[in-house]
């Protein structure tokens, strides 16, 4: 029952975040900063848990889960607020990403 939950949260979002490119680029709104904000979250996750500052275990890859649901959130920001601007999203976006990291504690595995 669990994974029927959480692969539909999964599709959802990602369902949000195709509509909203989709949206943004029809409206002639959309920006190089969008199309990065779709993989730099999880590019810098990556690189953090690689440099072993905090040494993660498998258990903490719900962090990295938890970057959907935040690009999704920042997608509805770009089209609910058009006036605001793509790189603010994208940097707010990027230090959601690092506090994920930061303070998630260590899961034991």
């Amino acid at each position: 029952m669990y994974t029927l939950l959480f692969w539909t949260g999964m599709a959802i979002c990602v369902g949000v975040i195709a509509a909203a490119l989709v949206a943004l680029s029809r409206a002639r709104n959309s920006s190089g900063w969008d199309l990065i904000l779709v993989i730099a979250p999880f590019f810098l996750w990556f690189v953090l848990a690689g440099t072993n500052l905090r040494p993660k275990s498998l258990a903490n890859l719900v962090e990295f889960v938890a970057l959907v649901p935040l690009v999704a959130i920042a997608f509805t920001v770009r089209l609910k607020f058009p006036k605001f601007r793509a790189s603010v999203v994208f940097w707010c976006t990027l230090f959601a990403t690092l506090s994920i990291y930061l303070f998630v504690p260590l899961l034991p595995e």
